[in-house]
């Protein structure tokens, strides 16, 4: 019996987009380089980085945001709160989500997050949105010393919401930080199509398009 669902927030619940664009934009106009320099050295910083993880939050990333800010001479705290600013506009909820943590909620399913992101930037989203009602646990990997895959951030929300592996289930989008590390961990594991995907040989219990599909599983 499923007594728990524990959700990915980038690129599951967060659709990452538009204010991956707006950072963009943004640094651009912090920047003391101008603008056609300012652009090369960007498209090269993200090329970087999407090289190692092609599922990068741009903005939400501390490490990416003080690359940028050495590299266009941004001083790294104005950059941090100009985004935090645009991020509580421009942050934009996958479709279905709402309607499908609602009906979550009123079937007295628990439900939790697990992140490698920081708190800062999970607080404006979840505020933005209202989501903090539905949630029974929100893990993040700034505050556990663990990311994914680490199965130790897995055990942490387990913990929390006091259910076993077996009672619960894992919604994400990518195959090797979210549903590998559930399934050794016993957990049942649900896809969220759409992103490059490279575990061949993973199989998910179910592969969703859209958040309201979970619905049709739990």
């Amino acid at each position: 019996m499923i007594k728990a669902v524990l959700f990915d927030i980038g690129h599951t619940l967060e659709d990452h987009r538009k204010s991956n664009k707006k950072f963009i934009h943004l640094c651009i106009e912090l920047s003391i380089l101008d603008e056609r320099k300012s652009r090369r050295i960007l498209r090269e910083l993200v090329r970087k980085k999407r090289a190692k993880n092609p599922y990068i939050v741009l903005g939400h990333s501390d490490g990416f945001r003080r690359d940028v800010a050495e590299a266009l001479g941004i001083p790294y705290e104005k950059l941090t709160q100009e985004f935090s600013r645009t991020y509580e506009k421009e942050a934009r909820l996958m479709p279905g989500a709402l309607f499908m943590l609602k009906e979550l909620k009123k079937e007295g399913i628990k439900i939790g997050a697990i992140a490698n992101a920081s708190r800062r930037f999970t607080e404006i989203f979840f505020k933005r949105f209202g989501l903090e009602k539905y949630f029974d646990c929100i893990v993040l990997s700034d505050e556990t010393g663990a990311r994914k895959p680490s199965p130790l951030i897995f055990r942490k929300a387990l913990d929390e919401l006091n259910v076993k592996p077996s009672e619960a289930v894992m919604v994400g989008n990518r195959l090797d930080n979210d549903v590998v590390p559930a399934k050794k961990l016993g957990m049942q594991t649900v896809l969220v199509a759409g992103g490059p995907q490279t575990r061949k040989g993973v199989k998910p219990n179910r592969i969703i398009h859209c958040l309201r599909e979970l619905l049709e599983y739990v």
